[in-house]
C-alpha cells in the first residue's frame, strides 16, 4: 500500500481508505464480500452517497454482486480473476451486468473519470 500511495501521489492522486475482511466464510461476519459490511463502513467513515460511487473489482460473484446490492456502479476488470469471472464462473452472477468491463484498473479509472 505504501508503494501504491507513493505512485499515486506522484500523479496527484491518493487513497482515502483501505478495507479488508480478515474473516473466513465460517466466521459469519458482515464484511465478507459480497456482504456489504466494508462498503457500509466506508459510507459511514466518509459520508458517501453510495449511489454516486463506483466499485471496481475482478470478481463477478463478489464485487459485481456487492455493487448491485449496495446500489453503486459496477466496473469489472479483466485482470486477476476477471477473465474467469466472465468465462467459466459467469453462471455464478448471470443475472448481473457490470456497468463497464475494463482491461485493467487504469482503463477503469479513465472510464470513471469520463462518466463521473
Amino acid at each position: 500500500m505504501d508503494q501504491l500511495r507513493r505512485e499515486l501521489a506522484e500523479h496527484g492522486a491518493s487513497v482515502d481508505g483501505v478495507y479488508c475482511c480478515p474473516h473466513s466464510k465460517e466466521d459469519g461476519c458482515s464484511c465478507k464480500k459480497p456482504l456489504p459490511g466494508m462498503v457500509l463502513r466506508a459510507q459511514k467513515d466518509f459520508g458517501l452517497e453510495v449511489s454516486s460511487c463506483y466499485l471496481v473489482g475482478d470478481s463477478g460473484f463478489n464485487d459485481m454482486v456487492l455493487a448491485r446490492w449496495v446500489g453503486c456502479r459496477a466496473v469489472l476488470v479483466r485482470t486477476g480473476l476477471g477473465e474467469g469471472s466472465l468465462g467459466e464462473y459467469r453462471h455464478l452472477w448471470a443475472d448481473i451486468e457490470p456497468d463497464h468491463i475494463a482491461d485493467d484498473v487504469l482503463e477503469a479509472a479513465r472510464w470513471i473519470v469520463k462518466w463521473a
